[in-house]
């Protein structure tokens, strides 16, 4: 009984690490591709356009005339606001300006400064005549 020889398979070619890095990037860059083209990106947030887009219509929208597929242009007005508007007050509500705030709070720091180095030039030697320094 002889047995025949098996033939041998070539052994596989080996990549450099530059082919197996660009292959890697392109299998990422496809599929960041594909996971962006599956997102819905956002147009209008609160009454407010975001961005400019066509919007493809679905069929199945039950107010899309007669189940055509039609785009819809969304546009901004003007100029994007820095803010979107505030809703309404209710009754009881409290809003606070936190840039106001802010402003007071530094300057008031910077009055505390001022007053920490005036007392420090009334008793230089710190003998609690006008009061701690730091008080």
């Amino acid at each position: 009984m002889s047995a025949a020889p098996q033939a041998r398979r070539p052994a596989p070619r080996r990549r450099s690490p530059e082919e197996k890095a660009a292959r890697l990037a392109e299998r990422i860059a496809a599929e960041k591709a594909e996971v962006e083209a599956r997102r819905p990106k956002v147009v209008v947030s609160d009454d407010v356009v975001i961005r400019d887009a066509d919007v493809q219509v679905s069929r199945a929208d039950p107010n899309a005339q007669r189940g055509a597929g039609e785009t819809v242009r969304v546009r901004r007005a003007g100029p994007m606001p820095i803010e979107p508007p505030l809703p309404p007050m209710r009754a009881g509500e409290v809003r606070i300006d936190m840039a106001a705030y802010t402003a007071r709070r530094l300057a008031d720091e910077a009055d505390r400064a001022m007053e920490r180095q005036r007392r420090r030039q009334l008793d230089p030697c710190n003998l609690g005549l006008y009061g701690g320094w730091d008080d």
